[in-house]
């Protein structure tokens, strides 16, 4: 396992409360504020990581791609064709 470090820790942790409360709220009604309240940071750090509430979804696309990419060889490793191939990939998103 990576040792990552405390401002991707932080980072992470943003994230991580925002998508928590877009579930909750939805994303129009949760603020940055809140964000940065649940995620246990101040407000300035909060924005130091993520102008907007929009960057923020960005980031966590962002960090979707950079998973699927690492777990993708494994679940390619032994799949011959194109279509078992393309179907392993594809269940990596869903």
């Amino acid at each position: 396992m990576v040792k990552r470090s405390k401002g991707e820790q932080t980072k992470a942790a943003i994230i991580d409360a925002a998508l928590a409360l877009f579930t909750e709220r939805g994303f129009d009604a949760t603020t940055m504020r809140a964000i940065a309240e649940s995620a246990g940071v101040s407000l300035g750090n909060a924005y130091y990581y993520f102008r907007s509430k929009d960057e923020l979804v960005q980031g966590f696309y962002d960090r979707t791609a950079v998973e699927h990419g690492e777990r993708l060889p494994e679940v390619l490793d032994g799949l011959d064709g194109l279509a078992d191939r393309l179907t392993a990939h594809l269940d990596l998103w869903f």
